[in-house]
């Protein structure tokens, strides 16, 4: 039996449901609802220190053998928190009281292959040491500093060359986004922070003014296309996305801009990609090292052909690639949950 644990049902859950159904395996889910968790769980504790863990699917009102799960997929569990509700600020207390009583899981179904296993998935996710286990395995990373000052960013460009007309790019350490209760509306409002674009010049003159918050500093790399490389056990399927083709200077910066476009992420050209075997073997490396089956690594190609490496999400989406560029992601995660 295969195992779906994920925040809420969506387009990502459905669509490897309906590969695992091809291959001939019916898939328990456990995600939340109105009325809790659509599988129920319950973890019996002995004074003599031995665990039992329980489970039951409230549509079928049939007991789970944990012992005949062989594979779960955790999906996106924080994301059930929609900041539209009245209660927002209940509901996400309540979705990390989820997290802390289904990642137990993992300890309860040893035997069964996680994707991700949520110690590897929380320790996978700190872009700073993927940016280091990078750089060590081969792959090339942009000028990096991660700062809360901006004094010192300006000094870290300034020793390295950069004059007040270079480019500097700054992104999120973590979190991308926030949600703010706009009271004159009377609704939830979310702000995404995409990667931004700045030159230096223009770094020093918000230094007065910045709030203090960590960010990334990176020197900011030319761009021929940009490489969004899902990995999926062994299997490496890259997409190549030409943002630069866009008529939108941001999506330049940061093709995920295109989803505010006029024409949406359907506007960029996205075409299947063969990475170079070196480059193929440095992401399996990087994976492995963190131990984690499912990640979505994004590069850049630069007009030289290099290939530069920014991040790896243990957690990403990859629905429109295969749409826009037949990979067959879904497929083949299907695949590796069913071996």
């Amino acid at each position: 039996m295969i195992l779906i644990v994920a925040g809420a049902e969506g387009l990502h859950i459905r669509r490897v449901a309906e590969e695992l159904r091809k291959r001939g395996e019916e898939p328990a889910f456990l995600y939340r609802n109105g009325a809790g968790l659509s599988t129920a769980i319950c973890y019996d504790g002995e004074p003599e220190g031995q665990r039992t863990l329980r489970m039951r699917r409230w549509n079928r009102a049939t007991e789970v053998n944990p012992a005949e799960v062989r594979s779960v997929w955790r999906r996106n569990f924080l994301l059930s928190a929609d900041p539209r509700e009245p209660l927002y600020d209940v509901n996400v207390y309540a979705c990390e009281q989820y997290v802390d009583y289904v990642d137990p899981l993992h300890g309860l179904l040893p035997h069964a292959r996680w994707v991700n296993p949520p110690p590897k998935h929380a320790a996978s996710r700190f872009k700073i040491d993927q940016l280091t286990v990078a750089q060590r395995l081969g792959l090339r990373i942009p000028r990096t500093i991660v700062s809360d000052r901006i004094d010192e960013v300006i000094s870290f460009f300034a020793e390295h060359g950069l004059t007040d007309g270079d480019f500097v790019a700054n992104k999120a350490l973590g979190v991308s986004g926030f949600d703010r209760y706009d009271a004159k509306e009377e609704e939830w409002v979310s702000f995404v922070r995409g990667t931004e674009r700045t030159t230096l010049s223009e770094l020093k003159r918000r230094a007065e003014h910045s709030h203090r918050c960590p960010s990334i500093f990176q020197e900011y790399i030319e761009k021929d296309f940009e490489l969004r490389v899902t990995m999926v056990g062994n299997h490496a399927l890259s997409c190549a996305i030409y943002s630069q083709q866009s008529n939108d200077e941001r999506v330049h910066i940061d093709w995920r801009y295109a989803h505010e476009s006029s024409g949406g992420i359907d506007s960029i050209e996205h075409r299947a990609f063969a990475l170079p075997s070196d480059i193929e073997a440095r992401c399996r490396a990087l994976m492995n090292h963190f131990g984690i089956v499912l990640g979505g690594i994004d590069m850049i190609v630069t007009p030289s052909g290099d290939y530069v490496f920014l991040e790896v999400n243990p957690d990403p989406q990859w629905l429109w690639m295969e749409q826009l560029a037949g990979l067959p992601i879904g497929k083949t995660l299907a695949r590796v949950l069913s071996q």
